[in-house]
This record gives structure tokens, C-alpha cells and sequence, in this order.
């Protein structure tokens, strides 16, 4: 995957970049007037490592289309956005030890320890 280096980072770190690339690459990317290093930087409550991951994800993107961000196309971007979002949830499981399995199973406990839950679930 083109972002695998996220795949080492904290989940803070990895939720504050995806997010502020997704902003970056959806809106201010368009933004003429924006040059892509000036958005990097336009949160001043990033930090420096957190900078230094969007300008590592904005570059392997623009190298990857060969094109400055709000030059891609929208169908490439909503792929990129697809694959941050899937990166952030995979972080998220693995530093929360959460799965779609478990939310199940305790889900199950929870309505079979509720008198009635089985009748409105149903």
C-alpha cells in the first residue's frame, strides 16, 4: 500500500494525518491560491512529526499521479481518501484491540442481559 510508513505511527498520529490529508486532498487541494506545502502547514496544532507524515503521504501521492494535488482527478482522490480511511481503521483495531467480532459478541451478552432487548432486536 502506498501509505505503509503510517502503518508504524501511534494512532493519534495516524488519525490527525489522515484527517488533515483528507481535508488537504478533498478541499483546500483545489484552492488555486494554496500551494500544497502551505496546507501542509496551515494547523498550527500539528506537530512537527505529524507535518512531516503529511508531507511524506502529500508526496507519495503527487508522485503517484505525477501531479500537483488539485490537478487529480476526483475519482484518484476519493481513492485516496478510501485508503487513509481503511489505514485509520486498521490503526484504530490494533491500538484498541477492537474488532467487528467482539462489537458482536458483546452486543449479544448485552441484549441477552436485558429483559425484552430480544423482542425489540428481533
Amino acid at each position: 500500500m502506498l501509505f505503509d510508513f503510517l502503518l508504524k505511527e501511534n494512532l493519534l498520529d495516524v488519525a490527525r494525518v489522515s484527517h488533515h490529508v483528507i481535508q488537504l486532498i478533498r478541499q483546500w487541494g483545489y484552492a488555486a491560491h494554496v500551494g500544497d506545502e502551505l496546507a501542509v502547514h496551515a494547523d498550527p496544532s500539528l506537530t512537527d512529526r505529524q507535518v512531516e507524515l503529511i508531507r511524506r503521504v502529500v508526496d507519495s501521492i503527487t508522485a503517484a499521479e505525477g501531479k500537483q494535488l488539485r490537478d487529480i482527478p476526483e475519482d484518484r482522490v476519493d481513492r485516496y481518501v478510501v485508503q487513509l480511511s481503511k489505514l485509520l481503521q486498521d490503526a484504530t483495531r490494533r491500538e484498541m484491540h477492537t474488532s467487528a467480532e467482539k462489537g458482536k459478541e458483546l452486543l449479544d451478552e448485552l441484549r441477552a442481559s436485558y429483559p425484552g432487548a430480544r423482542a425489540r432486536a428481533a
